[in-house]
């Protein structure tokens, strides 16, 4: 007797179970090698977006190394904006190179303008006086000129600058005048009471300014140069008190007054 055979069309439908079984199961398999992968694997930072202009808000951000004075006194004025304190040092530095007498316009220009970066400053008068003492006699006859770029400085450099050249703030005085009245003559007042013999060859200025304060002054130089007083007396002698004035300083000093007419 011969075996029984199954029919073929059922040996390959088992043969097709068996290999959706095993398909199904490499599936399975590659899915959870997938998974793990997953799990396994670092996890990246998302990509960070520089904003710019909150980068730049940020003083150490806003930093930037640089040998340009300009650059600098510009980087310090967006700080002092933003209510940031400069670094003291590289502020200082910054001012020193600027205002040597060697300097560019451009960087005298920066630092005039950026006063107020470090105009209270503890160090302020020694980094301005040696650029002062050099341009003294500039700094009072185009006094008008620096006030344009920063009033303050222009006035700070003047009080210093008189010290240098007292004679040239008493010619200069109503272009002087013109920053802020009150203050120059205050100014005034201080040359003529420290040097006060530099008065008389500005008489006509004095007068021209404010004619009763003139008076004060003349009379308090009288006692240090009473010649001065009498030769001078063509630019004051048209002054209501001209006459009275002269009268005075003969009567303290009569021996003066017998000098030649031509000394007068």
């Amino acid at each position: 007797m011969q075996p029984c055979r199954q029919p073929q069309h059922q040996g390959r439908t088992a043969r097709g179970r068996r290999f959706q079984v095993w398909l199904r199961l490499l599936l399975s398999l590659a899915s959870s090698a997938t998974a793990l992968t997953a799990l396994l694997a670092p996890v990246l930072a998302p990509p960070h977006i520089v904003d710019t202009e909150a980068s730049e808000t940020r003083p150490e951000q806003a930093l930037v190394e640089t040998e340009d004075p300009g650059a600098i006194l510009a980087q310090a004025q967006r700080w002092r904006e933003r209510g940031h304190p400069f670094p003291d040092a590289l502020l200082r530095k910054a001012v020193e190179a600027a205002l040597q007498p060697e300097a560019s316009w451009d960087d005298i220009t920066a630092a005039i303008t950026a006063f107020d970066v470090y105009q209270d400053r503890p160090w302020v008068t020694q980094v301005m006086q040696p650029f002062v003492v050099y341009n003294a006699t500039n700094i009072l006859l185009n006094a008008d000129m620096f006030a344009r770029m920063h009033r303050t400085w222009a006035q700070r450099a003047v009080e210093m600058a008189a010290l240098q050249s007292p004679g040239f703030v008493l010619g200069a005085l109503r272009t002087l005048a013109t920053l802020d009245p009150v203050w120059a003559k205050q100014l005034a007042t201080t040359v003529a009471t420290t040097t006060p013999a530099v008065v008389w060859a500005h008489v006509d200025v004095l007068l021209a300014v404010d004619t009763p304060w003139a008076e004060d002054l003349l009379r308090q130089a009288v006692s240090v140069s009473p010649y001065d007083a009498i030769r001078a007396v063509s630019a004051y002698k048209m002054a209501s008190w001209g006459p009275r004035f002269f009268a005075d300083v003969v009567l303290r000093e009569p021996r003066l007054f017998s000098l030649p007419i031509a000394a007068l």
